[in-house]
């Protein structure tokens, strides 16, 4: 049987160092894998949105191996179960395990896009281990909405509610 690790919840954050301090050494969490950039000749550095710990960056060592396990479930727009290990800089990758692939997406390049679009959008408004309620959910909806082929006024109305999620709310009432 495998070894239980906790789920990281809000309560556990403390308020030094953004909460950082306080994360247990191992933890498991859900996220959407928002960024892949390589590192070396195996390793490869993501950028994952996971509530509540918000973004954040983690290495994944020997990730770009043929034979590594975790190659195709850490893939940009994959949302996974991960299991990570708190490093001095940058949290390790030990495990990972897709829950939505989102194949459609991936399958027809002007829905790719949109969604590379949207990871976009999350990456660039939210701060680094900075979290928003509703992000994830936000996001995993428009993923889930675009691999069903929706079309492109899906992408703007998460424009607007990623606006209005960073307080940036368009007031076209007055």
């Amino acid at each position: 049987m495998p070894p239980h690790f906790p789920s990281y919840t809000p309560g556990d954050a403390a308020s030094t160092l953004g909460g950082m301090s306080d994360r247990p050494r191992v933890y498991r969490c859900h996220g959407v894998i928002l960024r892949r950039r390589n590192l070396g000749e195996a390793d490869s550095i993501f950028t994952i949105y996971a509530e509540p710990l918000g973004k954040f960056d983690a290495i994944a060592k020997g990730v770009r191996k043929m034979r590594s396990k975790m190659r195709g479930h850490l893939e940009p727009l994959v949302y996974a179960d991960l299991l990570v290990a708190r490093g001095r800089s940058l949290d390790v990758l030990t495990q990972a395990q897709t829950i939505e692939p989102f194949l459609g997406v991936r399958d027809d390049l002007s829905q790719g896009a949109a969604a590379m679009y949207c990871a976009e959008l999350v990456n660039r408004l939210v701060a680094d281990h900075g979290q928003q309620d509703g992000v994830l959910d936000m996001l995993l909806g428009v993923l889930r909405v675009l691999d069903q082929g929706a079309g492109p006024g899906v992408v703007r109305q998460f424009e607007l509610e990623m606006l209005a999620a960073s307080g940036y709310e368009l007031q076209l009432d007055s």
